[in-house]
């Protein structure tokens, strides 16, 4: 906390009429929706006025821009992240209540100071490589499944014992029976529709 505070009082060190004094406003607290979080101060004896703290106490100073450039820049997102963050929710400082402005993300952050005081706002935005790990792990969860129940439908465990040998090989005859190897076929045909089944599955598939 110390080093915070002294952080702080650098940013915002001014002389005015020949005193040393620590001018910085908090101006608001950003929160994504992918859990990273940032505070927003301005400080007044630079061009680069304003300053992004993370919960890792690192420092980016930046120029007055509005919110959509401002997080952009901070989170290094493409031309088109950057236009798709959108505000989820936010709320006024100044008003203590929700803020329901529609063009928020489009204020700079010194607009906003002056409307709002200050305000806490959760934003998202559409990234183009968390979608891809998205889609790789629904992709991923469902040929798990796929194999999943091909081993419970194809696959039939090793009896353990030889009385289990015996049992399992009276209980597999009657189900032999004509609807069964019809909906074996069938779901057969469905798997080769999809993507080819890892090695050690096709070679049980081809035995059968």
């Amino acid at each position: 906390m110390a080093y915070r505070t002294t952080q702080l009082n650098k940013f915002g060190e001014m002389i005015v009429d020949g005193n040393l004094i620590h001018k910085i406003d908090y101006i608001g607290s950003v929160h994504l929706i992918s859990g990273k979080h940032f505070n927003v101060y301005r400080r007044y004896n630079s061009e680069y006025n304003i300053v992004l703290e993370d919960s890792n106490l690192n420092y980016l100073v930046q120029r007055n821009m509005t919110i959509r450039e401002s997080i952009g820049c901070a989170m290094y997102l493409s031309e088109d992240e950057q236009e798709s963050i959108q505000c989820v929710q936010a709320a006024s400082v100044k008003h203590n209540m929700p803020v329901s402005d529609p063009a928020l993300c489009s204020l700079k952050w010194s607009e906003v100071q002056v409307i709002y005081t200050g305000i806490t706002i959760l934003i998202a935005y559409q990234s183009d490589d968390h979608q891809s790990q998205v889609n790789e792990v629904i992709h991923e969860n469902f040929m798990n499944e796929v194999i999943n129940n091909y081993n419970n439908e194809y696959v039939a465990p090793i009896p353990s014992s030889p009385q289990q040998q015996a049992a399992s090989s009276q209980s597999e005859a009657p189900q032999q029976t004509p609807e069964f190897r019809q909906a074996k076929k069938r779901r057969r045909s469905e798997l080769e529709l999809l993507e080819p089944l890892p090695y050690n599955l096709r070679n049980k598939k081809q035995k059968m």
